[in-house]
C-alpha cells in the first residue's frame, strides 16, 4: 500500500528537523531570536512592520510651515 502525502510530509519534516537540530547556524538563529523576542517584550526595540498611518488616522496629521 501506497503513503499518503501527509505520511510522506510528516517522514520529511521530521528528517530534515532533525538535519537542522545538529547544525550550528539554526542554533544560532534561534538563540538570537530569542534575544530580539525578549528586547521587544522588555520595549526596548518593536518589531518591523506595516508602520504606515491607516487611512483613518491621516485627518489627524496637521503640517505647519514656518512662514511669516
Amino acid at each position: 500500500m501506497e503513503k499518503t502525502i501527509e505520511e510522506n510530509l510528516n517522514e520529511t519534516i521530521k528528517l530534515v528537523e532533525k538535519e537542522f537540530s545538529k547544525d550550528d547556524i539554526t542554533k544560532e538563529f534561534e538563540e538570537i531570536s530569542k534575544e530580539f523576542e525578549d528586547l521587544v517584550k522588555q520595549g526596548l526595540i518593536k518589531k518591523r512592520g506595516n508602520n504606515l498611518m491607516s487611512l483613518s488616522d491621516l485627518h489627524l496629521q496637521k503640517t505647519i510651515f514656518n512662514v511669516k
